[in-house]
């Protein structure tokens, strides 16, 4: 199996219910992930001792300083690290957070800006080939990090005993993205960017009451929301608004709107799962070809009701600016997007988890992107500090800041009802950061369109593309294998 759902720890369950219960309320300009019991009486809390799963064990890192490479690009270093107190709830949660790692280990952290994540990307690589000592760790795109994986800038973070992977901010990605032996690049609760990256679908409520559609909320929360149920929600919702008799993006209004980097994640929650693992541990495709076409059909038939606003525009992303200009009344996008891109509409917000496809799909999933982290080859002689300190922020976030992030964004400014909180419970509870995802770049004849599916195949089409793209896939796998194998036996590992 090739996927990672993050699933948070019970007793961090429960907290954030009790928090979620007092906090949602009648905000139509909300922005974050809400935790919260539906249809449950709130009862005044009782004061228990939290009791956290251990950090790294206090150690005097005597001034060590952590230099993380990264940039502003989609406010990743925002995520990682704050310099100073803002007034902003999330920003003040790291930097205490982050304080108090300070003063407990003895260390610094420095973040160490490029302009964009090609830069980075370029730095790292520049580097580490060099042999120079300007960075410890990359806090980069998801895709970028792998490129610099697979050109061996990375150590294997399983070769350093100060890394707990039992503990509850460590995910089922660090199995997923181990290939063999070696976990080079890593998706994880470092940050909160696992669930600022995941998607949701919202909705305008006031268009939605004006075609009187009814949500079927109580059939949401009991698991029993399917692709059909969405689909028939969308009949006849394409509205031809200047008469012309036909329906143009920017002038017209449709039932559901997304675009590529939507996309992407939507047939990740709709079960299609491209990788898995052969009995050794590496990569090898895994694909369920009548699943697929099952999958399509039912794409092909919600977006009768629908657009892809990159075929209209050429833009890579979601079609934002023609949902906040009404014309369109669902939209697919991640959630970062959502707090920052729709915190100023003029109308209800609603949120909705993607459904599954069928009854044959147990769960839901929420498909989402990261920001992956990685330590450089050059750091090996001080891999075990680097780990204290990136143990001990991955606790304090998981146990400090993400509570922060739920009961003031999700659960407040993104939440217009306690049933918006329960969307983004669920998405919380189901989070899917995909290998295949992670990979695709090193092959954009087979593995590539592949991720793309919804937007590379076209109806009517999809086994026998699948199967030209398939032969391309596999010879794309074996040589990231193989690089895997060579770089092992290289750095002495294997």
């Amino acid at each position: 199996m090739k996927t990672a759902v993050m699933k948070m720890s019970t007793f961090l369950l429960a907290l954030l219910a009790v928090a979620g219960l007092a906090a949602c309320g009648d905000n139509a300009d909300v922005k974050t992930d809400v935790t919260t019991d539906i249809g449950t009486e709130t009862q005044a809390p009782q004061e228990t001792e939290e009791v956290r799963f251990p950090g790294p064990e206090k150690t005097d890192l005597n001034g060590f300083n952590l230099r993380i490479a990264t940039t502003p690009f989609n406010d990743y270093n925002r995520m990682i690290y704050s310099e100073e107190t803002t007034g902003e709830p999330i920003n003040d949660a790291l930097f205490e957070s982050v304080s108090d790692i300070i003063s407990t280990y003895n260390c610094s952290v420095e973040l160490i800006l490029h302009n964009d994540f090609p830069d980075v990307t370029k730095a790292v690589a520049t580097s580490v080939k060099a042999g120079s000592d300007d960075y410890d760790i990359s806090f980069n795109h998801d895709n970028q990090t792998v490129a610099n994986a697979l050109a061996n800038c990375f150590l294997n973070v399983r070769d350093c005993s100060v890394y707990n992977f039992d503990a509850p901010w460590w995910t089922n990605t660090a199995e997923v993205f181990t290939v063999g032996d070696q976990l080079l690049f890593v998706s994880n609760y470092l940050t909160y960017s696992p669930l600022y990256c995941a998607c949701a679908i919202v909705y305008n409520k006031e268009l939605a009451t004006e075609y009187q559609l009814e949500i079927p909320y109580d059939d949401i929360a009991a698991g029993n929301w399917y692709m059909d149920d969405f689909t028939a929600l969308l009949q006849n919702t394409n509205t031809d608004l200047n008469g012309d008799g036909v329906m143009k993006l920017g002038e017209d209004r449709y039932g559901f709107i997304t675009g590529i980097g939507g996309l992407i994640p939507l047939q990740v929650s709709l079960g299609a799962d491209l990788l898995g693992k052969d009995e050794d541990g590496y990569l090898k495709l895994t694909l369920d070809t009548d699943g697929l076409v099952k999958m399509m059909e039912s794409f092909d038939r919600m977006m009768e009701n629908g657009v892809n606003s990159t075929v209209v525009d050429g833009v890579w992303g979601y079609g934002t600016n023609y949902f906040r200009n009404n014309q369109a009344i669902f939209h697919y996008l991640p959630i970062r997007r959502i707090a920052s891109e729709l915190r100023d509409i003029d109308f209800r917000l609603g949120a909705l988890p993607v459904p599954k496809l069928d009854e044959n799909q147990k769960e839901y999933i929420s498909g989402a992107y990261d920001t992956y982290w990685a330590v450089l080859q050059t750091a090996y002689d001080r891999h075990d500090s680097i780990a204290v300190i990136l143990e001990a922020m991955a606790q304090h976030c998981y146990y400090e800041v993400l509570p922060v992030v739920y009961e003031t964004v999700l659960q407040v400014k993104l939440s217009d009802s306690q049933e918006d909180a329960q969307t983004y419970e669920i998405i919380r509870n189901t989070l899917l950061v995909d290998v295949a995802y992670a990979f695709n770049e090193q092959n954009y004849d087979g593995l590539y369109k592949l991720v793309r599916m919804m937007a590379e195949i076209k109806t009517g089409n999809v086994a026998s593309t699948i199967a030209k793209m398939e032969a391309s896939a596999e010879k794309a796998i074996k040589k990231i294998n193989d690089t895997y194998r060579e770089m092992s036996e290289l750095n002495d590992i294997g």
